[in-house]
């Protein structure tokens, strides 16, 4: 809630006169001679302010770009320190303004299942920085989930891997507030593809009502995979478990070379409003085709 600063400004009244007194200037076409003093005239450029960044989905969007949730602004949690209990998000922020340094800027990290529509969580108490011109910062968040990223060498295990993270910058002068949210909502398949008969990944409806969410995929210049429902009515704050699906018919390679792949998913509601968005990978042995063998 805003309020007036003259909200909690004490006046008192003299007998017989106002509250408030004016006395009106004009720099009109007065017939007489116009003081330097008469009109203050604002200089013509603007104020400049900071530009407080990490890669955002939204400002992707907004610039006719396909976004994805693999955010190299968010690094994936690694150990702190060898225990198991706690690990490390670093983030990195940026001022991408050239000539106003940023003070006192508020940093949160918050988690979230995976998925779309999901509430974030604040993980650890935020962090407050100063950025110069043109500068950078990489924060460490600890956080005590046990999320970690599968180990080298697991290409063929049974784990799957999953993270989703928010970062919020907060900066009551900054210049563009829509790069100030950035996402990192990812999971990793560890497996030959043809192990899935579908990929799923859940959907909430996060409003208290009902609405329409339309899904697309972004661009994988491949045909091999699709969704089952590129929408769906969801009843008020409604959890579905939506399908990605696959046509079989990929990825026939080099047996012994190791192919990651990803797809990203987008969200929006019946107005073009982004609702999320999420990022799946494949990492994975391709398996090969006998000689002769028909791949059709």
């Amino acid at each position: 809630m805003f309020t007036s600063p003259s909200s909690s400004v004490s006046t008192r009244k003299k007998p017989g006169s106002s509250i408030f007194s004016f006395r009106l200037v004009s720099c009109g076409n007065f017939k007489r001679k116009k003081s330097s003093r008469c009109c203050f005239h604002p200089p013509s450029s603007s104020v400049i302010f900071p530009d407080l960044a990490l890669y955002s989905q939204r400002e992707e969007l907004a610039e006719g770009r396909q976004p994805r949730w693999v955010n190299a602004d968010i690094e994936d949690p690694t150990p702190n320190g060898g225990r198991d209990t706690e690990k490390i998000i670093r983030v990195t922020v940026r001022n991408r303004s050239d000539k106003v340094r940023a003070l006192q800027a508020k940093v949160t990290v918050a988690y979230s299942t995976f998925g779309i529509g999901f509430p974030f969580e604040p993980i650890s108490y935020p962090q407050y920085i100063n950025l110069e011109p043109q500068t950078e910062a990489s924060l460490p968040f600890r956080t005590p989930f046990q999320i970690a990223p599968p180990p080298a060498g697991a290409v063929q295990g049974k784990t799957l891997y999953s993270i989703g993270v928010l970062v919020l910058v907060e900066h009551e002068k900054d210049k563009r507030q829509i790069n100030n949210v950035g996402e990192h909502m990812r999971k990793t398949l560890p497996l030959p593809i043809q192990e899935f008969e579908y990929v799923p990944f859940p959907v909430k409806n996060n409003v208290d009502s009902e609405r329409e969410i339309f899904f697309s995929l972004t661009d994988t210049h491949d045909d091999y995979l699709f969704l089952e429902q590129e929408s769906r009515v969801f009843s008020a704050m409604e959890e579905v478990e939506m399908k990605l699906l696959h046509s079989g018919k990929a990825f026939i390679y080099d047996p012994d070379a190791e192919l990651e792949k990803e797809v990203s998913i987008i969200a929006k509601d019946a107005t073009g409003s982004l609702v999320g968005g999420l990022t799946i990978s494949f990492r994975y042995v391709a398996i090969s085709v006998a000689p002769g063998q028909n791949n059709n």
